[in-house]
């Protein structure tokens, strides 16, 4: 009972704590989901509901809004455009929790109970129409290849920064990352709900300001808001990179250190 009015607690309160992330093997969700479920119903239903369509008792108070599993669209993924996330994606998210926003770190949980709720969660990812579970209807999903970060330097920052204005990212962060840019007021997330892009100059990041996290929401975008992916078709690896160290140079983040 105290674990559950803490962690009720922690939504309201931002706590949010830190782990590394664990390997990239997918869980047994046979063995898991039946457990999950129980834990799920017990700590995350409030907020995202018991079918997982984020209309649990506390979402008409929260903004941004619980997330909509059903939908199958998770924002914070390592995997190409298109795909679903994998369970270590989850397992971080529900471990370490999402900065800037009401969902708290899980991490009071045992390992063991927060990939069990990660099967289950799996679980509620069936799309409309035709009902498919997007865990269940392809193969594997693929991660990105992330290579190593290059030393910053004022040339690379020069670049990132004619990067982040040919990408249009100040139609919406702003020309200064304050998240003021001309499209900032009309933005909506895929539910219809308004939402406020982030500001850069504030070194918070619904996934963390690590270089590598920094360097997923480029590629891979965030999937039910208007943050696009960036493939490398668009922008390759060196550039991804010196971009990410430019918007890292907005909030005085220290780029180029292999975070």
């Amino acid at each position: 009972m105290k674990l559950k009015t803490g962690l009720l607690l922690l939504i309201f309160v931002f706590e949010i704590s830190v782990i590394e992330a664990i390997g990239e093997e997918p869980f047994k969700a046979k063995q898991t989901a039946r457990t999950g479920e129980a834990i799920y119903q017990k700590y995350c239903s409030i907020c995202h509901g018991s079918e997982g369509r984020g209309d649990g008792h506390a979402a008409f108070f929260m903004s941004p809004k619980p997330r909509d599993f059903s939908r199958g669209s998770f924002k914070l993924r390592s995997t190409l455009p298109g795909q679903p996330p994998l369970d270590s994606d989850l397992f971080t998210t529900v471990t370490k929790g999402m900065h800037g926003s009401l969902m708290p770190s899980f991490e009071p949980l045992s390992e063991q109970e927060r990939k069990s709720v990660v099967a289950h969660i799996k679980t509620l990812a069936v799309t409309e129409p035709g009902g498919k579970n997007i865990f269940t209807a392809g193969g594997r999903p693929k991660p990105i290849v992330i290579p190593p970060e290059p030393r910053v330097t004022r040339a690379s920052l020069a670049r990132g920064k004619d990067f982040y204005k040919d990408l249009g990212c100040g139609d919406c962060h702003g020309n200064q990352g304050k998240g003021d840019g001309p499209s900032a007021k009309d933005l909506k997330d895929q539910w219809g709900y308004a939402i406020q892009p982030t500001d850069l100059t504030a070194g918070v990041f619904k996934g963390g300001a690590e270089s590598r996290e920094l360097y997923k929401r480029t590629a891979t975008g965030m999937d039910g808001t208007p943050m696009p992916a960036y493939g490398d078709d668009v922008i390759t690896g060196k550039h991804r990179w010196a971009l990410v160290q430019y918007v890292q140079s907005l909030s005085g983040g220290l780029a180029g250190q292999g975070k």
